[in-house]
């Protein structure tokens, strides 16, 4: 019993690993900052917009390098990352409260999907105990932080120049320096504020931040906050000006996924009160570790709901039970992204496979999705 107060003075004291955090290059963060801002370049008359769309890498430098070559190799106009890119957890799955979060004798632990989760509220020093005994299951921090994902996507964004959106993702949002980074390299006004548009020509991208989903943390979509009546002035502007609207998240309304079922505050804010009633043809997420095609009904018309997370994160599976009556495509175990193509009338989708190099899946260029989705003036 002597041991816990020393150990726990020197947590305090800095030597836990949230005062020791990994921070992002700031070489990095510039340049990043910079490609992801401009508009893409004219286009050839009667070529579409290529946009490349991939998420969830979680630290996996082999899975995403795949992912980023075989991206290169189709050309695209326009990057978009559907977040994950690092591998954190928050710790004790607690607020970040800096190193007072080890301090907390008591925390209601939760995670979404998973109720069992909730027993480990009666650990005494949730934030301490997961730093010391329980960090090899899974550590608070990404020991490289941001940095791996930068140079892994640098070939992308430093060396082709390609334009890029970063959407943050949960485990990008778990410690507070870790949304400095994010704002820093995605262009976003401020770290409470990772939410922007991008608008390249009749184009709008419209990019969320949908939290961490972390009991009594910060949340970017509460009811009625700014986030969600930033996204409407920006839906009905967007309308006004007859754009191609498409918006992008990473936490999905939609999913048949075993492992991460859907957002509510995403289906039922978002979804159902705001893009189904603003005619946005297509929504991008990620989270859920698999290829998913959604199709969502509305009076007169369709949304389609596109989960892409497969670049490196552990694979997930389709859940009948929780299966969504508008899937029409459920693709597991595989890395993957989705190439768009963006015309006057409509966008081409199509899911392309990357190599896994595993000889147990010798027919992986086999699986295949393409959809149409029709855009309506």
């Amino acid at each position: 019993m002597r041991r816990l107060p020393a150990f726990l003075l020197a947590a305090l004291c800095g030597c836990a690993s949230i005062a020791g955090h990994p921070r992002a290059d700031a070489r990095w963060l510039i340049d990043g900052k910079s490609l992801s801002v401009p508009a893409p370049a004219a286009l050839p008359e009667g070529r579409p917009f290529r946009i490349a769309v991939y998420g969830d890498a979680q630290g996996n430098r082999e899975a995403q390098r795949a992912v980023v070559e075989e991206i290169r190799r189709r050309k695209p106009d326009l990057v978009i990352f559907v977040g994950d890119a690092c591998d954190c957890l928050p710790a004790g799955h607690m607020p970040d409260w800096g190193t007072l979060t080890y301090a907390v004798p008591f925390w209601p632990q939760y995670q979404r999907g998973k109720p069992a989760f909730g027993l480990l509220s009666l650990l005494p020093f949730p934030a301490l105990w997961h730093e010391t005994v329980l960090r090899p299951l899974g550590p608070p921090t990404d020991p490289e932080g941001l940095n791996r994902f930068l140079e892994e996507s640098w070939p992308l964004r430093g060396v082709d120049r390609v334009p890029f959106l970063f959407v943050p993702g949960n485990h990008d949002l778990y410690h507070g320096v870790d949304r400095e980074d994010v704002a820093a390299f995605s262009g976003a006004p401020e770290p409470m504020r990772l939410w922007r548009i991008l608008d390249a020509g009749n184009i709008r991208l419209v990019v969320l931040d949908s939290g961490n989903d972390v009991q009594s943390d910060f949340d970017p979509l509460v009811h009625d906050g700014e986030q969600l009546k930033w996204l409407e002035a920006m839906l009905k502007d967007a309308d006004e000006r007859k754009l191609t609207t498409i918006v992008c998240a990473h936490f999905p309304p939609y999913s048949s996924a075993s492992l991460e079922p859907p957002m509510p505050a995403m289906r039922h804010d978002v979804s159902e009160k705001q893009l189904l009633a603003h005619r946005v043809p297509l929504l991008l997420s990620g989270h859920a570790h698999a290829y998913e095609r959604i199709d969502v009904a509305a009076p007169g018309r369709t949304m389609t709901c596109v989960v892409t997370g497969g670049a490196g994160g552990e694979f997930t599976s389709f859940e009948p039970d929780r299966a969504e009556p508008g899937s029409r495509r459920f693709i597991a175990g595989l890395h993957h992204f989705v190439m768009l193509e963006v015309g006057e009338s409509e966008i081409r989708g199509t899911f392309v496979p990357v190599d896994p190099g595993d000889e147990l899946r010798p027919n992986w260029h086999e699986a295949k999705d393409e959809f149409v989705v029709p855009v309506g003036k």
